[in-house]
């Protein structure tokens, strides 16, 4: 969805797509934010870092929080100081503050909906303790 060309031919082609409207507040970017090549569903509240990524809405990015090559569905929280890196939340999933997630482009790292993730995940399976807060 972040290629234009892929956009457009998904979105502006013969065939008909269908979807649930929500209309929502527009997605709130704060002064502390920083975006780049990614992409908005409405509802968000967006204090931190997020590159290359589709953030679905009702996502709140907290402030020192970086989402990298990601995708989350609607209304994930990501606390402070968090990084998510080549990864899919679920729906409602919530990052506690200092932890990270990060996958790869090859092994992305997927969160089922409704976890409440307290530990670091690496790509390789591997959970490590809390990190240090």
């Amino acid at each position: 969805m972040l290629n234009q060309q892929k956009f457009s031919s998904l979105l502006y082609s013969n065939q008909k797509i269908y979807t649930k409207l929500k209309n929502e507040v527009p997605t709130y970017y704060s002064e502390s934010s920083e975006v780049n090549n990614s992409q908005f569903a409405t509802g968000c509240i967006i204090e931190g870092k997020v590159q290359g990524s589709s953030i679905s809405r009702g996502t709140v990015i907290d402030k020192g929080t970086e989402v990298i090559d990601s995708i989350t569905m609607p209304n994930a929280k990501i606390c402070a100081g968090a990084k998510v890196q080549n990864a899919i939340l679920d729906k409602e999933v919530v990052v506690d503050p200092g932890v990270q997630i990060i996958g790869t482009r090859e092994n992305p790292i997927v969160i089922e909906k409704y976890q409440h993730v307290t530990n670091d995940i690496l790509a390789n399976g591997v959970a490590v303790s809390n990190v240090e807060r």
